[in-house]
């Protein structure tokens, strides 16, 4: 779909399965006893929703990347971060593997270097470069979360069971089926390692 839907039923052009997951997700946050999956999609809605009164191209594409570290990070790891966010993005971004997961890899990639431009200082919040790359990084987002409205179901609807630690293991259980591929990606797209300057030993 594109543009907003301003006629007519605007939910009439979502899938019924997406109204469905959609409906499940409500009747979860209005039931009063919310679960961490249920808690973490509400939250990255939110982000998603800020980003949009969000005047600078920087700072939607920050709040967007939060929405989807909200969703993806599930545990506390002291390596491997950008991986296992790239990877899990791209479950959901690809529908849960059914669409393009090597596209979705690479733009979880970009997205995620486009946020650390700017959180780290490299890039004002207003560059040009961060404007023209705006529009990916939104359908990235928006293609996630409807991917983790389908994995909300799964969890909470059909599981019973959307604790954290639960998240973690259905996101390795579908991931597992690509670690190939995300493995040799991730080497592919990271800058290399800068190489220790050797030093040599001079005689007098």
């Amino acid at each position: 779909m594109e543009g907003a839907l301003v006629a007519g039923d605007p939910l009439a052009a979502l899938p019924l399965h997406t109204r469905t997951f959609a409906s499940d997700l409500l009747n979860m946050s209005l039931s009063g006893s919310r679960d961490e999956a249920t808690t973490r999609l509400l939250d990255t809605l939110k982000w998603f929703g800020d980003a949009s009164f969000e005047e600078s191209a920087g700072v939607q594409i920050v709040k967007w990347v939060a929405g989807l570290e909200r969703l993806t990070g599930t545990e506390r790891l002291e390596h491997g971060i950008t991986k296992n966010f790239c990877k899990r993005v791209a479950l959901l971004a690809s529908g849960l593997g059914a669409g393009n997961v090597e596209k979705a890899f690479r733009d979880a990639f970009r997205a995620y270097d486009l946020r650390c431009e700017v959180m780290h200082g490299s890039r004002s919040q207003n560059d040009e470069h961060l404007s023209r790359n705006l529009t990916f990084v939104h359908e990235l987002t928006r293609e996630a979360i409807f991917g983790a409205l389908s994995m909300h179901h799964l969890l909470c609807t059909r599981m019973k069971d959307g604790r954290k630690e639960s998240m973690g293991r259905v996101y390795d259980q579908f991931t597992s089926k690509y670690s190939g591929l995300f493995e040799s990606l991730y080497c592919a797209l990271r800058p290399p390692k800068p190489r220790a300057a050797k030093h040599r030993s001079t005689q007098r």
